[in-house]
């Protein structure tokens, strides 16, 4: 691929990334979960509902199939297009007479729309890597990064004033509608990215043997590990400090909120800012730094305020959706500049599919476990001031496990 070519190609993609922020936010767990609230859905079925994403990861395997009939991003297009397709009837759940209807249509169509997430977003590393080289990899992905964040904040903000302003079963129809018919259009965009038709001819390989192939040339007792500790640094700091200002200092849901948009800016900064660094670091390095950040983060929770200060909340929330962009860009960088292009699809699949499930794993036994244990000892803000000084201790041992990825030697890979 010339350089034209692949500077067209990253146009679109970028563009595609704007626009799918638009049904990221319109469409996510926690505008679903609120829209089966005013459909009656019982509790049971609303926990299930919140966690498709993470249950439905391993649909990553039927990706290999849509990559290896229609390419990277034709396979990416048709599993999107099921996806939206799918989620698009949750318009028609309240016509539905039963309680029991609208939910078999609000979990099935809610089980599709994220099991083709991950079928579609399979391609998304071997698709950045066709389009990118070496030199300009770093700053085209953190770049794109702080876009995607940017309108995702602002679609955020738009859906928290559209649904404080009417609170009424019918604006989670807009709102759906809007995300659907933005997410078809975005797919126009992702089908005209091009590609070498590399990704096409590895999904088309059996996958046994390319896993042979892959595990004699990656270190995956090295990588999947440091993917695991990269995201479960933040899987255990973000989440739970909304839990400490919210049952901690005991502050509204209007304000607790704000503190997600805030996280959210902090994302864009980090963003815009590792695409500078990028020019000068590793993205070893920017991931080392930032589970560093997140450890003071953990180890300055604990040690908080007993009452909400804002001068000393607000900058740890900015500071976490910082180190986030740049752990999560960072981990992709590193994945796709050191593999084959041949590799990139089934190393993304392996560290994707265990990566995420410790990270879930310890934020739900870990992360929950130790909420409980501190919650039967003491209680308020001492719970998670004692939480925190825990997680920072583990997130020494992920700091580790991320030290240990090393950039391997790609002088037989002549497409970097």
């Amino acid at each position: 691929m010339d350089d034209t070519l692949r500077s067209y190609g990253q146009r679109r993609f970028r563009l595609f990334w704007i626009m799918n922020a638009v049904p990221v936010a319109f469409l996510l767990e926690d505008v679903l979960v609120l829209y089966g609230i005013r459909n009656g859905v019982p509790e049971p079925a609303l926990a299930a509902l919140a966690s498709f994403v993470q249950l439905t990861m391993p649909f990553m395997l039927l990706g290999r199939v849509f990559s290896a009939r229609w390419g990277l991003a034709g396979g990416w297009t048709g599993a999107y297009l099921i996806r939206y397709s799918a989620v698009s009837t949750l318009i028609l759940a309240p016509l539905l007479p039963t309680v029991a209807a609208r939910t078999a249509l609000i979990l099935g169509a809610g089980f599709v729309f994220a099991a083709f997430r991950a079928v579609g977003v399979i391609n998304m590393h071997p698709l950045n890597g066709e389009i990118t080289v070496e030199e300009d990899r770093g700053a085209y992905l953190h770049g794109n990064f702080a876009l995607f964040n940017g309108t995702y904040l602002l679609a955020v903000l738009a859906g928290v004033l559209l649904t404080a302003r009417f609170e009424s079963t019918w604006i989670f129809q807009v709102m759906i509608a809007i995300g659907v018919v933005t997410g078809f259009a975005s797919l126009l965009v992702l089908k005209g990215v091009p590609e070498s038709g590399e990704g096409k001819r590895a999904a088309r390989e059996p996958f046994f043997a390319v896993l042979r192939d892959v595990r004699r040339e990656v270190r995956l007792g090295v990588l999947i590990p440091a993917w695991a500790g990269g995201l479960m640094s933040f899987a255990l700091v973000v989440p739970f400090s909304i839990l400490l200002v919210k049952n901690g200092y005991g502050i509204d849901d209007s304000t607790a909120l704000r503190f997600t948009l805030v996280t959210l800016a902090g994302a864009v900064a980090g963003g815009l800012v590792n695409r500078r660094l990028t020019e000068r670091v590793t993205p070893r390095s920017l991931v080392l730094l930032y589970v560093a950040v997140l450890v003071g983060i953990a180890a300055l929770w604990g040690v908080s305020p007993d009452r909400y200060v804002p001068v000393w909340t607000i900058p740890l929330f900015f500071a976490a959706g910082f180190s986030r962009a740049g752990i999560i860009v960072g981990l992709q960088h590193h994945l796709i500049s050191s593999n084959r292009a041949e590799h990139r699809m089934h190393v993304s699949l392996l560290v994707e599919l265990t990566g995420s499930a410790v990270s879930g794993l310890t934020a739900t036994f870990i992360g929950g476990g130790l909420l409980r244990y501190f919650g039967d000892r003491t209680s308020g803000i001492d719970v998670y001031h004692r939480y925190f000084l825990v997680v920072a201790a583990i997130l020494v041992v992920a700091f580790v496990f991320v030290a240990r990825m090393r950039r391997k030697d790609r002088s037989r890979d002549g497409n970097t």
